[in-house]
C-alpha cells in the first residue's frame, strides 16, 4: 500500500513539473524576443558610432595633410616640412591630445622650439619687448628676415594650456583689420613649453602712450582713431559665429602699428559662446579695474562684459588716469563726480582731461581747446554709458563702434 501512494505522489510530481515547464516556456518567449531586440540595437548604435569614428579620423587626416598654402602668410608658408611633421610630440597622453586638436581648430603655423631659441637670441633679456603675469614677449627675426614677436607663457599646468588653447582656437580663426595675427605657435616635447608667434608692431601697446610714459603724448585725433579701431575688432569678435568674448580688454593689450592703427590682442582669457546662448558661467578672470561689477558678483559672462571694458578704456583715453592704480580709486565713480560738479558749479570740465593733451592744446589756441573739450565730452557720456551698471542698458559694441567712426570722420572735417 505504502509502495502505490510513493508512485502515486511521484507520478502527480512529475505531472506538475512538465505544466511548469510549459508556463515557464510560454513566459521565456516574450523575454526572449526582448533581449534579442536589445541586442541588436545596441550592435546598431555601436556600428553607429564605430562610422562616426572612422569620418572623424578621415576628416582629421585631409586636415593634417592637406593644407591650404594659399591662405597662409608669406612670411611663414616657405618651409614645406612643418606640415608633414607633426608640431609637437608630447610624453603625456593629455598634451597629445591638446596638440591634435589645436591642429584641427586653427590655421596658424607650427614652429620648432631651436628654430624660435636662434630667432630671440636664447630668449635674451635685450631681445625681450614684454613682461606680463604669465608670459614675456620678445622681440624675434625669422631666417627670411620677417620680424615678428614671441609669446613665452610661464609654467606648466591645466591655466597654462587653457591659456594656449584660447590663444589658437580664438584669434587663429579670425581675420581682422584691427585684429593681431596668430602666425604660427609651439609645443616641447620634454619641458611643455608653450610659445606664440605674432605680428610684431614697433609702436608698442597703448598703454606706453597714455600713463605718461617716455612716448610722444598721442593728440585727441589719434586717440579717437586707436578706440574706433579697437571697437570695431571687439564688435567683429561679437558678431562671429560662434561670438567670442575677449574678457580682458585693457591698454596694455591694444597694440599700434606704425600708424597708430589699433590691433587688439592677447587672447588667453578668451571665451566662446555660442549663439544660442546668452551668457557662460566661468571662472572670474580679468584686469580688476575694467571688470564688469555683474560678472565679478555673479560669474555670468556675456558680450556687455566687454562693452564695459571698453567704456573703461575709453574714459582712461580721455582722462589719462591709471583705473588701476589704487584699491580705493574707481575711474567711473571719479569721472561721474568731476561731472556732476561742473553741472553745478561754474567751473570747466577741463580736469576731466588729460592734462598732457591740454598743455598742448592751450599753447596752440583757447578757441582749439573749447572745441576739443566739447568733442571729447561726447565721448566721455558714451563711455558712461557703456559703464553702465546694468548690462541691459548699455549700448552693443556696433553701436559704440559706429558713434566713434562717425565722430572721427566729423573731427576730420
Amino acid at each position: 500500500m505504502r509502495t502505490h501512494v510513493d508512485w502515486f505522489l511521484l507520478d502527480q510530481l512529475n505531472a506538475a513539473v512538465e505544466e511548469e515547464g510549459a508556463h515557464l516556456g510560454f513566459i521565456a518567449l516574450p523575454s526572449l524576443l526582448l533581449f534579442s531586440s536589445c541586442v541588436l540595437s545596441l550592435a546598431l548604435y555601436l556600428g553607429a558610432q564605430l562610422c562616426a569614428f572612422f569620418w572623424s579620423c578621415l576628416r582629421r587626416w585631409k586636415k593634417l595633410f592637406f593644407v591650404d598654402r594659399s591662405v597662409l602668410p608669406a612670411a611663414v608658408a616657405a618651409s614645406p616640412r612643418r606640415y608633414r611633421e607633426s608640431p609637437t610630440v608630447v610624453s603625456s597622453t593629455h598634451g597629445a591630445a591638446l596638440t591634435q586638436s589645436l591642429l584641427l581648430k586653427s590655421n596658424a603655423v607650427t614652429f620648432t622650439y631651436e628654430e624660435l631659441r636662434i630667432a630671440t637670441g636664447g630668449f635674451s633679456r635685450k631681445h625681450r619687448i614684454g613682461v606680463g603675469a604669465y608670459a614675456k614677449v620678445y622681440k624675434a627675426s625669422l631666417p627670411d628676415g620677417t620680424v615678428v614677436a614671441v609669446k613665452k607663457l610661464n609654467g606648466r599646468g591645466k591655466r597654462n594650456d587653457r591659456e594656449f588653447r584660447a590663444e589658437i582656437e580664438t584669434i587663429g580663426n579670425v581675420k581682422h583689420t584691427n585684429l593681431v595675427r596668430l602666425l604660427g605657435y609651439c609645443r616641447t616635447k620634454d619641458s611643455g613649453q608653450k610659445l606664440l608667434v605674432y605680428e610684431y608692431f614697433q609702436n608698442g601697446s597703448l598703454n606706453n602712450y597714455i600713463r605718461g610714459g617716455r612716448e610722444k603724448c598721442l593728440d585727441w585725433q589719434t586717440r579717437l582713431k586707436i578706440a574706433a579701431g579697437a571697437a570695431q575688432a571687439l564688435a567683429y569678435l561679437h558678431n562671429c559665429e560662434p561670438r567670442i568674448i575677449h574678457r580682458d580688454v585693457k591698454p596694455s593689450n591694444i597694440l599700434l602699428d606704425t600708424n597708430f592703427e589699433a590691433k587688439v590682442g592677447d587672447f588667453g582669457l578668451a571665451k566662446i559662446l555660442d549663439s544660442s546662448k546668452t551668457h557662460i558661467t566661468t571662472f572670474l578672470a580679468g584686469t580688476r579695474a575694467y571688470i564688469a561689477p555683474e560678472y565679478s558678483k555673479s560669474l555670468r559672462l556675456t558680450v556687455k562684459c566687454d562693452v564695459y571694458s571698453f567704456g573703461v578704456l575709453l574714459l582712461e583715453l580721455v582722462t589719462g588716469k591709471d583705473p588701476s592704480r589704487g584699491r580705493s580709486f574707481n575711474l567711473v565713480a571719479w569721472v561721474k563726480t568731476r561731472l556732476r560738479k561742473t553741472t553745478t558749479t561754474t567751473k570747466t570740465c577741463s580736469d576731466l582731461f588729460d592734462s598732457r593733451f591740454l598743455k598742448e592744446q592751450q599753447a596752440v589756441s583757447t578757441s582749439i581747446e573749447n572745441n576739443y573739450s566739447s568733442r571729447m565730452l561726447k565721448v566721455v557720456h558714451l563711455a558712461l554709458r557703456c559703464t553702465n551698471s546694468s548690462p541691459e542698458q548699455r549700448p552693443s559694441m556696433d553701436e559704440v563702434a559706429e558713434q566713434l567712426s562717425k565722430e572721427l570722420s566729423e573731427f576730420a572735417c
